[in-house]
């Protein structure tokens, strides 16, 4: 039985707010995000784990905190100099107490916005099944254009009435464009309801997650997932092959028939702060495991818990269709996964690729992703001796050359 850690993390967030602490939950670092970040006099970093504590070790040691804090929930502790270990909650109470001679309690009740919207409207005319899975839609899709409501979710259109009496949902218009389109997004508190509702689906659904990474392995469901949870979304592209077979010659004909140049434009033109490891996998995922990506999106859309929409312009021109998933979704799922995979390997794929957008003389850039200086001399030499330069410019065969190894790559860890 998988523990509820989505009410741990609230548990945890709200007693050092009230103990008086400056608390962001989830917090996001430079390698990921963390359940909980707390402020005081010192900084603490608490991130819950379930499976992997290496991978909560990683995250929590790319931020300056005093105290590294990781909560093993499933009991399978390793420990760490740099790091403390705890088992559960009455441990970090100590801890705290100790460390920050503080009186704490984490015996708190926690709001169920959905619990209270469903006592309150349960003998009213209200379908509450119907609203609270178009609340999640809402809540999974962000927006949906109101002048094509029909081509998003089935009772959508029926509810919206309801849902703006109830002031669930908001409209706005973008003023500058013409003709005027109207979005709507859910309010406050049609976020606080949707989220209620999605954490308690999520957690209902534990052989449906454990089913799901035993059909697919748990390196292809860490790799897939840490790749869309960098915009909560996967686009559609209508032309690839979804067969699934984890051999070098499937992989390398998935890479022949994949344009990998648009990828990396997205990557190199992504605003925010990214890693070897976050790029290596949205390379795979959009590469040899878009099959592996679109057939978990299909499977966790039949539960709600994504959707398939379609993407439109503020001037209500559809441009194509994209899966969406909550952030709460992405991250129950990185917490059972886990993905060893040797760093050395996702440097080496990460430098290639990005080589199509970077000059070979500026590629000592690299260095601000997190690659040593080390590994990209040694590609760098590695490109030389197998004649891929031409006066500091890559020849035509290196495109060929990094499909092959894209495809050896994932012969190789999964």
């Amino acid at each position: 039985m998988v523990v509820n850690y989505f009410e741990v993390r609230q548990k945890i967030a709200l007693a050092l707010k009230r103990a008086g602490f400056r608390v962001k939950s989830p917090f996001k670092l430079p390698l990921g995000w963390i359940d909980v970040a707390a402020f005081k006099k010192d900084s603490i970093g608490i991130d819950l784990c379930i499976s992997n504590t290496s991978n909560s070790f990683k995250k929590l040691s790319s931020y300056p905190f005093k105290y590294r804090i990781v909560l093993d929930l499933g009991n399978e502790s390793e420990k760490q100099k740099r790091y403390v270990v705890l088992a559960n909650l009455d441990e970090l109470k100590d801890f705290i107490s100790e460390t920050f001679d503080l009186d704490i309690n984490f015996d708190v009740e926690l709001p169920r916005a959905h619990v209270e919207f469903i006592k309150n409207y349960s003998k009213k005319d209200v379908k509450l099944g119907k609203m609270l899975n178009a609340l999640i839609f809402m809540y999974a899709s962000k927006e949906v254009l109101e002048e094509k409501m029909d081509e998003y979710y089935k009772d959508l259109k029926a509810l919206t009435p309801l849902m703006k009496m109830l002031n669930l949902v908001v409209s706005s218009s973008k003023e500058t464009v013409r003709p005027r389109t109207h979005f709507m997004y859910l309010s406050l508190t049609g976020s606080r309801i949707a989220k209620s509702a999605l954490i308690e689906k999520i957690m209902t659904k534990e052989q449906f997650f454990n089913e799901l990474i035993k059909k697919y392995g748990k390196e292809k469901i860490y790799i897939v997932f840490s790749a869309i949870q960098r915009d909560l979304s996967l686009k559609l592209d209508d032309v690839r092959s979804l067969e699934i077979k984890n051999t070098y010659q499937n992989f390398l004909l998935k890479m022949r028939n994949v344009d990998i140049e648009p990828i990396i434009n997205k990557i190199v033109s992504h605003k925010y702060a990214q890693t070897s490891l976050s790029i290596f996998c949205y390379i795979l995922t959009y590469t040899t495991l878009y099959d592996t990506a679109i057939k978990t999106m299909e499977e966790l859309e039949t539960l709600g818990l994504a959707c398939k929409v379609p993407v439109y312009s503020p001037y209500g021109i559809q441009t194509g269709y994209e899966y969406r998933i909550p952030a709460e979704v992405v991250d129950y799922i990185l917490k059972i996964t886990n993905a060893e995979i040797d760093e050395d390997l996702i440097n080496e794929i990460v430098i290639l690729s990005l080589l199509l957008k970077i000059r070979i003389n500026e590629i000592e850039i690299l260095q601000n992703i997190g690659i040593p200086l080390e590994r990209i001399d040694e590609i760098k030499d590695m490109l030389v001796e197998k004649n891929l330069l031409d006066e500091n410019k890559l020849k035509d065969s290196f495109k060929n050359f990094l499909r092959v190894k894209i495809a050896k790559t994932c012969e190789e860890i999964l």
